[in-house]
């Protein structure tokens, strides 16, 4: 999928949930989708009474399965400070950014630019400077919010990272396929890996799991996508490797 498909699956898993009156039946099953996350987030267990916006916020993603990309948490403020530090996802406060469709979004409703968010949940569409959000628990229900940019009580934005998910859609029709060796890698893109995947990759070199190509150096291609034959290759080597250190 595409990031802008990505995008727009998480807001149509929130519209899913619409309408969920706290209380009735969906909202009772919106809980029981949050308490088996698992780990369970900070191991609280989600009771009705409970707010539960950000619940809402991480049972979507979650449903979603975007799990490497997002904070999975039952109050607002330690779902931003996840953000804040997660490393692949990413926060920017309210003032001067421009919101997209699936981003999360956070309320502080004495609209202090530094203060503790109050509220969470998603921008569903964004017309002009006109936001409309889709959440849960307001009015004690899953509703819409419509506000402007740069609205005051707007806190600022989790933003999950949709685009190292996606697949764009010319490269399941150009042929780039075609460009893969064996192990799955293509052949021109280096040997440049995400900030957040320096470890996980040099791991992977070091124990023969993706060798590159022939070029010197070697290119890996790590933000290229890969094929289920290519991961079966990857993973008999992974097993070969466990059954040679055992």
């Amino acid at each position: 999928m595409t990031e802008t498909e990505l995008r727009q699956k998480t807001v149509n898993e929130a519209y899913y949930w619409k309408p969920a009156p706290q209380g009735g039946t969906r909202h009772q099953e919106l809980v029981e989708c949050y308490n088996k996350i698992r780990p369970l987030p900070r191991g609280y267990t989600m009771k009705l009474s409970d707010a539960w916006c950000a619940a809402f916020v991480s049972v979507v993603m979650h449903k979603c399965g975007m799990a490497d990309i997002a904070v999975f948490d039952p109050g607002c403020y330690n779902m931003m400070k996840g953000y804040i530090s997660h490393g692949r996802s990413s926060w920017v406060n309210g003032a001067g950014y421009r919101p997209k469709a699936g981003d999360i979004i956070m309320f502080n409703w004495a609209k202090n630019p530094s203060g503790v968010p109050d509220h969470v949940g998603f921008v569903a569409k964004v017309e002009g400077n006109t936001l409309t959000c889709i959440e849960g628990n307001i009015s004690k229900n899953v509703g819409e919010r419509t506000l402007q940019i740069g609205d005051a009580r707007i806190r600022g934005y989790c933003l999950p990272n949709y685009a190292s998910m996606a697949v764009a859609d010319s490269l399941s029709t150009s042929g780039t396929m075609g460009k893969f060796d064996p192990a799955g890698i293509p052949k021109s893109t280096g040997d440049n890996p995400s900030p957040w995947a320096k470890d996980a990759t040099a791991w992977a070199k070091a124990n023969g799991l993706f060798l590159g190509d022939a070029a010197e150096p070697p290119n890996f291609g790590w933000q290229e996508p890969i094929t289920r034959e290519e991961v079966a290759i990857v993973l008999q080597r992974l097993a070969a490797s466990i059954a040679k250190a055992g």
